[in-house]
């Protein structure tokens, strides 16, 4: 279980007290509703199980997910912080940009990029495999020769 630490807002930032892992090596798990999709791919490639939310939903079904999935919900939605279930459950995040939101979470959350880098797909969230030596002989030539090892998706 995730251990729960207040956030004391500070000028300029919009957050609600909401669980974190103290700084460590274990990924989060997050879901992004579709305004982050961008930075949810970043996440999946720093190691967090992060799900993304691509249609557009009513706040509740959304947030009830987060909840049901002990998930932490990223927003830039306002008014999903207005829930009263939201609290401890919701990040809203005030940066535009992809480079703004990444150090708006390290600062937020203590984000640790370097999780599990590469560990999960970037197109479905799924934990990649240790590929075999048969599926790698079936890659680009050049890339088999470079490496011997290699990780695929059982999903896609």
């Amino acid at each position: 279980m995730i251990k729960c630490k207040s956030w004391v807002s500070s000028p300029g930032l919009s957050v609600l007290p909401f669980k974190i892992l103290a700084v460590t090596r274990e990924p989060l798990r997050l879901l992004c509703d579709e305004t982050l999709q961008r930075i949810a791919r970043w996440l999946r490639a720093a190691g967090h199980d992060t799900l993304i939310t691509t249609n557009p939903k009513i706040d509740y079904p959304l947030l009830r997910q987060a909840i049901d999935d002990d998930r932490l919900l990223l927003t830039r939605d306002k008014q999903l912080c207005d829930h009263r279930r939201a609290q401890g459950h919701v990040l809203l995040l005030t940066a535009r940009t992809l480079h703004e939101s990444a150090r708006e979470l390290s600062h937020k959350l203590k984000l640790d990029w370097q999780c599990r880098p590469f560990s999960r797909c970037l197109a479905c969230n799924t934990p990649l495999l240790i590929a075999s030596q048969p599926q790698l002989a079936n890659t680009a030539k050049k890339i088999h020769t470079l490496h011997n090892t290699g990780d695929y998706c059982p999903s896609c």
